[in-house]
């Protein structure tokens, strides 16, 4: 879901005429602990989000 939602981001950011994406992402939801991260690197954050998830990587 995440990659998705990075994807989508990415787009906007892209090309701004872009007004949003509809659909539906199947799977569960998944609470992740709560935490503070300051200056690091997208995949830092999403190794975070995998490790204090009890979602699937």
């Amino acid at each position: 879901m995440m990659s998705t939602m990075l994807w989508w981001q990415l787009q906007i950011a892209l090309d701004p005429s872009i007004e949003g994406f509809g659909g539906d992402i199947m799977g569960r939801s998944s609470n992740v602990k709560a935490g503070t991260l300051h200056n690091r690197e997208v995949r830092e954050v999403l190794s975070y989000i995998v490790v204090n998830s009890r979602g699937e990587a």
